[in-house]
């Protein structure tokens, strides 16, 4: 059994999350933080994990798994580590499809009420805020803590960690979730040209 602190499981992605804070601002200044002000997003994408899990699992048992993988204790035995592995590799698989689905969404009502062809851009990027934190759920927080609960199982160095769900789907889905709003751009602007040729004498 690795015993590690609390500290290990909050301090990195704590670190990363400044790091990419610090490159916004250096690169966009303080505005650059306004396609991330998206409350819609954060709300779909966080509780919707959240009850996504509380149909899955009981709550008391998603309170252990996340109270194992931030304690220095972890996992009583072998057989609970993996359980609470396994719940939360699905909240990092559920996060990552709900952050695909706030991005459809908000596509869908994009296209149906855009009106202005200079707001696309910034509908686009309020569109693909939510995939960026379903991401950064999955694969900062809660794909980290799985794992951290296996190694920290009394008999983790007996056999080698074994994902079920491996990261390429959960990798698939976003891309996919990616492309749709990107090509929808990409034929509004082609619609809008094609509109501006037809229009000139």
């Amino acid at each position: 059994m690795k015993s590690r602190s609390a500290a290990s499981a909050i301090l990195p992605p704590l670190a990363l999350a400044l790091l990419m804070g610090w490159s916004i601002l250096l690169s966009e200044g303080v505005y650059g933080f306004r396609p991330f002000m998206n409350l819609e997003a954060i709300i779909l994408v966080g509780l919707g994990t959240l009850l996504c899990l509380w149909t899955a699992y009981p709550l008391r048992e998603i309170y252990h798994a996340l109270k194992a993988a931030i304690s220095r204790a972890g996992a009583p035995d072998d057989a609970e580590a993996e359980r609470y592995s396994s719940i939360l590799r699905f909240a990092a698989n559920t996060s990552v499809g709900l952050g695909a689905l706030t991005s459809l969404l908000s596509t869908i009502l994009m296209l149906a009420s855009i009106e202005d062809v200079s707001q696309v851009p910034r509908r686009l990027a309020l569109a693909l805020a939510s995939l960026f934190f379903s991401l950064v759920l999955s694969e900062i927080i809660f794909m980290p803590l799985s794992r951290r609960v296996r190694e920290t199982a009394p008999d983790a160095g007996s056999h080698p960690a074994h994902d079920p769900l491996s990261g390429g789907r959960r990798h698939l889905i976003a891309l996919l979730a990616a492309g749709v709003p990107l090509f929808s751009c990409f034929t509004i602007l082609w619609a809008l040209e094609v509109a501006l040729r037809q229009s000139r004498p």
